[in-house]
């Protein structure tokens, strides 16, 4: 049985090596912007429901507005009628800037063994108008977790890139969730 993944969960190492939903290709570069000076404001657009469906597949992300210091995303992935992942999300401020966090969780709301100790990280590198950089230097794969609004064929999807190394080789990992409702 495949293992799906969440927008921001495809972002484990050991989540990104159990799907066939994303493919392997040399990373591109991200738009730039600076990221320091970066508010939450400044990611506003990240804000609703995104829903992908690839067969018996269905991935929901919900990413609340912004309130006081944080955004804070909750998702799940349903296959064959069975939930096999949620996912807590979050983007903090920060001294260092605006700081993105992921946990994973199993049935049973169960922590994920790989994401024991500390919470895994990736803080802004780059941002522009409908488009996000996280990055963390010293993770192989995904380096960088990139999110971007665009408009699609009569809606709005936001796109979520996984860009880094497996391998010693570039690989990328990229996934398109409509939007649902408002």
């Amino acid at each position: 049985m495949r293992k799906a993944m969440g927008l921001a969960a495809v972002l484990g190492i050991a989540i990104a090596a159990t799907t066939g939903r994303g493919r392997a290709e040399e990373p591109a570069p991200s738009a730039g912007g600076t990221a320091k000076e970066a508010t939450l404001a400044d990611l506003a657009w990240l804000a609703g429901r995104w829903r992908s469906q690839d067969g018996g597949e269905v991935f929901d992300e919900t990413w609340l507005p912004a309130e006081g210091d944080a955004m804070a995303a909750v998702s799940r992935s349903v296959e064959g009628g069975k939930t096999g992942l949620y996912e807590l999300s979050a983007i903090e401020r920060t001294d260092a800037g605006l700081v993105l966090r992921i946990r994973h969780f199993g049935p049973g709301v169960a922590p994920w063994a790989s994401e024991s100790g500390e919470t895994p990280s990736w803080p802004l590198a780059r941002r522009g108008a409908r488009e996000a950089t996280f990055e963390e230097p010293s993770r192989a794969f995904p380096r960088r977790i990139v999110y971007r609004r665009e408009k699609g064929a009569g809606a709005d999807v936001l796109v979520a890139r996984l860009e880094g190394e497996r391998g010693g080789k570039p690989a990328t990992m990229e996934f398109r969730l409509a939007r649902v409702g408002d």
